[in-house]
């Protein structure tokens, strides 16, 4: 309500139930003394594995596992060059710009020849050249597996983690390369 003495400017919206698509309707447990549950049931929780997703969410999934795809299928077309780092200038790329200049790489040198060494199956070499670039990697892997399955069976893999468990996973990879940039620019 507005305070004594205004005018209404705008009507205020009718009150809604929020209604999660992925929930079969329960009128129980949706509503209760006219207000909405304050704490909806979240997709994919037990028993909920089962409900289809919409077609367009299936399609979502199916092109971010080809956007996925793409770079991997490109590292396998590269060879991982050998100091570690500059791979990407077999891409028609110019030389990182903080090596040429200052003679330190940053901290996404050797993200193209770690994949490129990932894709051979040659961890190593990929862990020498950037640990976060081999991480990323293999999340994209595993997460083309689960996107695949996803547009095929219409619904998330149940050990795939939800948003903000992907997060957390991109947190950790970018906080393990910028410790795995600074013991190569520190210790190395």
């Amino acid at each position: 309500m507005p305070p004594t003495g205004l005018p209404a400017i705008l009507p205020r919206p009718p009150n809604r139930v929020r209604v999660n698509p992925f929930r079969s309707p329960n009128p129980s447990d949706s509503v209760s003394n006219g207000q909405a549950n304050p704490r909806p049931e979240a997709p994919f929780a037990s028993g909920q594995a089962d409900r289809k997703l919409p077609r367009r969410t299936r399609l979502g999934a199916a092109f971010m596992a080809l956007g996925l795809l793409v770079p991997l299928v490109l590292a396998c077309w590269l060879e991982p060059d050998a100091r570690g780092h500059g791979t990407h200038q077999q891409l028609g790329f110019p030389p990182c710009t903080l090596v040429a200049l200052c003679g330190v790489r940053c901290p996404t040198c050797g993200m193209t020849t770690s994949w490129a060494a990932v894709v051979r199956g040659r961890l190593l070499d990929g862990l020498a050249a950037n640990v976060g670039g081999v991480l990323l990697a293999v999340a994209a892997m595993v997460s083309i597996i689960a996107l695949s399955s996803t547009a095929v069976l219409g619904h998330r893999p149940w050990w795939f983690p939800d948003t903000n468990g992907l997060a957390w996973i991109a947190m950790a990879i970018a906080a393990v390369t910028l410790i795995d940039w600074l013991v190569r620019t520190l210790l190395l």
